[in-house]
């Protein structure tokens, strides 16, 4: 049985009284019975039970809760038992549960439209599930989930469409020091980039250069986010070769913003593309334009040397990202583990996956 707190006006109406010494609210307790069992007729300081009525306890139980300050005396010198509210339960929890809320200013907050709060689904999981047992999500957006099931001794699977998401839950169980378990299905190819959704390939983009995600999805004058640290303007194009008309787009809404420099990124440009950079970097008013390709970013890893014959502006944006991932509090990536090791570890169970036999 799982319990909610009481509602201000019956803690209000049931529990009027505070006890001076420690300030506990409680309420008063009848200590008669309608039926008599063993010697509950007596006389205890100086009061008998109403007509037709018998003490519930003992004599002896009687001066104990006296002696531990549980019964106190009415004006007409009638005992009365003091029941806590701190020793209440609560009120048995119904269909319908209005007292857990993600308030705008929790610390929980992810920034993820469809978040659940951690209390709803430590709930959800208690009354469902035992210690040890599996926890499925097939939804599992930003990971709540997975994370509380973590806290809560449970083993998790988590299944969500969006790259994003997953990346967003690698995040939050790495903030909770939890390493042990495996993403299955993330992009890992120039071919697997092609195939996500427009924002999913932008936001895929922006994460791997720890960039800030422009606050504007549509009408954003070409700015999909910006590099860390330097603020400077970023392009994502989903495209096989970006030309030239693009970097002049670009470089109006780069001058707008105030900034001197840019990034496009794309599968690829176009020798028109690389002339229009130079153009713009010998104007009167110079701006520099980096070109970076996927390429680039799938080769070269955070957990691998930098190529050599990257070229100036792409190496810079890609140290920014080593800087950025240096300063985070959680590990961008899990251990890299045989799937052997995974499985014979009780809590490595996967998102997006099954356990190994």
């Amino acid at each position: 049985m799982q319990y909610g707190p009481f509602e201000e006006d019956y803690v209000e109406e049931n529990y009027r009284y505070t006890e001076a010494e420690t300030g506990r609210r409680y309420r008063r307790g009848d200590l008669t019975a309608a039926k008599p069992g063993g010697d509950v007729s007596y006389e205890w300081h100086g009061a008998k039970p109403y007509k037709g009525r018998y003490w519930a306890y003992s004599r002896e139980n009687m001066d104990r809760m006296l002696a531990e300050g549980r019964i106190e005396f009415r004006k007409t010198g009638m005992p009365v038992f003091k029941r806590y509210l701190d020793e209440q339960p609560g009120v048995p929890l119904q269909d319908v549960w209005t007292d857990i809320r993600l308030h705008a200013g929790s610390g929980e907050r992810l920034g993820y439209p469809t978040q659940k709060p951690e209390a709803l689904l430590e709930r959800i999981i208690a009354a469902s599930s035992n210690e040890g047992d599996i926890v499925l999500d097939p939804f599992c957006g930003c990971g709540t989930t997975v994370a509380v099931a973590e806290r809560m001794g449970r083993k998790w699977i988590g299944m969500d469409i969006s790259p994003t998401a997953m990346r967003v839950i690698r995040r939050r169980m790495n903030r909770d020091h939890v390493y042990d378990f495996r993403i299955d299905g993330m992009p890992e190819t120039a071919d697997d980039l092609r195939k996500l959704e427009h924002f999913e390939f932008q936001n895929w983009v922006i994460d791997v250069l720890h960039g800030k995600h422009s606050p504007r999805k549509v009408g954003d004058m070409g700015i999909d986010g910006f590099s860390f640290f330097e603020l400077d303007p970023i392009q994502v194009k989903q495209v096989e070769r970006v030309g030239r008309e693009t970097v002049d787009t670009f470089e109006t809404a780069v001058r707008r913003a105030g900034n001197q420099k840019g990034y496009i990124v794309a599968f690829g440009f176009t020798g028109g593309a690389w002339d229009e950079v130079a153009r713009a970097k010998s104007a009167s008013h110079p701006l520099e334009i980096g070109l970076v390709t996927v390429a680039d970013l799938l080769d070269n890893p955070l957990d691998s040397p930098l190529r050599a014959n990257l070229p100036d502006m792409t190496r810079g944006l890609l140290e920014l990202a080593r800087t950025a991932a240096a300063k985070a509090s959680f590990r961008q990536e899990p251990p890299r583990r045989k799937a052997e090791e995974l499985a014979a570890s009780l809590e490595a169970v996967p998102i997006g996956g099954v356990e190994d036999d």
